[in-house]
């Protein structure tokens, strides 16, 4: 079987990942580390908002199997 994951392609600049996939950050556990992201998200800029976008990769293949993109809101 192969294994999915899912990558950061492009991220907006009000977004900073805290701890890559395979990190284990001190709230999650060891198997939620193999699939959760973690940011920290600031207020951006409304007029030209930036998607974030996920691919689910998988060893088998040289294309991503899944393509997400994202809109973060962070409000007051």
């Amino acid at each position: 079987m192969s294994r999915n994951r899912w990558r950061i392609a492009e991220a907006p600049a009000n977004l900073l990942p805290l701890a890559g996939p395979g990190e284990v950050p001190t709230q999650a556990t060891a198997e939620e580390s193999q699939w959760a992201l973690r940011f920290l998200a600031f207020k951006g800029t409304e007029d030209h908002p930036e998607p974030l976008c996920l691919e689910l990769t998988r060893d088998d293949l040289s294309e991503p199997a899944e393509v997400r993109r994202l809109r973060v809101v962070v409000t007051d």
